[in-house]
């Protein structure tokens, strides 16, 4: 389709939850994923390893992909006409078993625009509310048997009051004074419909801005609680994720591990997304609190901002360390690979194989830090290779009965029909 069709459908978040309010499912067809989520057969591959003697390698893998200031291409469900392709794949589904979409276009909101999915404004990326999946991420994960989940996110001064608006309902005002008894499930119920609606498997919750009190915490924590029910009951795979920011007793201070500060928000949902700043004994200091640990999703930031081990070429050292502590992963921002490095020889393709499976791959060489002239934390560090596949043993996907490939990798400059 013609970039400058105004026309065109276009991948689009909600701002607000009076947005979503006002959102009702079954007028925005382009947007909806129709693939469903492929049921990965046989025994797990790690159960294999332990049994051969091996280590049984990472059980749980995130993958949460935030890059380029939003999306690009893939914003379009009917694809663009830009020439050479920016678009980014992951071409290594076997070690995923959870996608994240985090970084979704910013786009002017109408009850009327949003349903429809038309319009011709992009404004700069910033973080949405609550963010929907682009449908060629979701039909792709699902494809390879991976669950996907969009966002819901609260920063600043303004994300307190979504926070509480959430969480009362969307009858709660804050200048009344006045706090429910309870959480009001209306909008759990919404975010439930917009995942079917979409055909994706649930939220990531990130929640970045404080709470007036613990009281509200607690009243988070049994609206996550309802919402991780009700997301199970009517989403086949369905999940709730929660990352690790805000604490029970209402502040925002990451732990980097579970705590007893997290656990509440933890034991009502699917899982905890650690932050990334963690030293090399938060992980074990992690399954102490819980004894299902591959539910503890530790944090990698692949650009290496603060991050064990320094990200990039290094993130097996993370791994290394995730693995012996038994505590599930969460890959940060791996399109790194395409925009935070040379493309090389290999170009990109070449950076994500040196990244997910292939030590051999040369990709691009060590990268020196402008201001220092030292090497970045994400270069090579040839005294200690290694990758993803060292830790994270591919997932089964096709079988012998159902396996089918085009060896169309996801993107490109031409479309073909019958080989024409």
């Amino acid at each position: 389709m013609d970039n400058d069709d105004p026309l065109r459908p276009t991948t689009s978040p909600l701002h607000s939850f009076k947005q979503l309010a006002e959102w009702e499912p079954g007028n925005d067809p382009f947007n909806v994923s129709h693939v469903p989520l492929k049921q990965r057969p046989g025994e797990p591959v790690w159960a294999a390893r332990a049994a051969g003697g091996q280590k049984r390698g990472i059980k749980d893998v995130i993958v949460c992909h935030d890059m380029a200031g939003g999306y690009t291409e893939d914003r379009y469900p009917l694809g663009t006409l830009n020439g050479p392709s920016t678009f980014y794949t992951i071409q290594y589904w076997q070690y995923v078993d959870i996608f994240i979409c985090t970084s979704p276009p910013t786009l002017p909101f109408s009850p009327t625009s949003f349903t429809n999915t038309y319009t011709s404004t992009l404004s700069d990326f910033s973080h949405a509310r609550i963010a929907p999946p682009p449908p060629g991420w979701t039909a792709a994960a699902h494809r390879n048997g991976v669950k996907v989940l969009g966002t819901v996110i609260a920063e600043g001064e303004e994300g307190t009051w979504e926070t509480l608006r959430m969480v009362y309902g969307p009858a709660y005002d804050p200048m009344r004074g006045v706090t429910p008894e309870c959480f009001d499930p209306y909008f759990a119920e919404k975010l439930v419909s917009l995942a079917k609606y979409y055909g994706f498997e649930g939220y990531l919750i990130n929640m970045e801005s404080p709470v007036p009190s613990p009281r509200h915490a607690w009243a988070l924590v049994e609206f996550l609680d309802y919402l991780t029910m009700r997301i199970k009951e009517d989403v086949p795979g369905g999940l709730i994720i929660w990352y690790d920011a805000l604490t029970i007793e209402g502040k925002v201070e990451w732990q980097d591990r579970l705590s007893n500060l997290n656990k509440p928000f933890y034991t009502s949902t699917s899982g905890l997304f650690t932050n990334y700043t963690w030293p090399a004994h938060f992980p074990h200091l992690s399954t102490h609190l819980t004894p299902h640990p591959h539910t503890i999703y530790t944090g990698i930031d692949v650009w290496g901002r603060n991050t064990f081990g320094g990200g990039g070429r290094n993130v097996h050292k993370a791994l290394r360390v995730i693995e012996e502590a038994g505590t599930g992963v969460a890959l940060f921002a791996p399109g790194w690979n395409y925009e935070g490095v040379p493309k090389g020889n290999g170009g990109w393709e070449g950076n994500e194989r040196r990244f997910w499976c292939d030590v051999g791959e040369r990709g691009c060489m060590a990268v020196p830090n402008g201001e220092t002239g030292e090497c970045m934390s994400t270069s090579e560090d040839w005294s200690d290779l290694g990758c993803i596949k060292t830790y994270i043993p591919e997932r089964l996907s096709g079988t012998s009965t159902s396996f089918y490939t085009d060896f169309d990798r996801g993107y490109g400059t031409s479309y073909y029909i019958n080989g024409q």
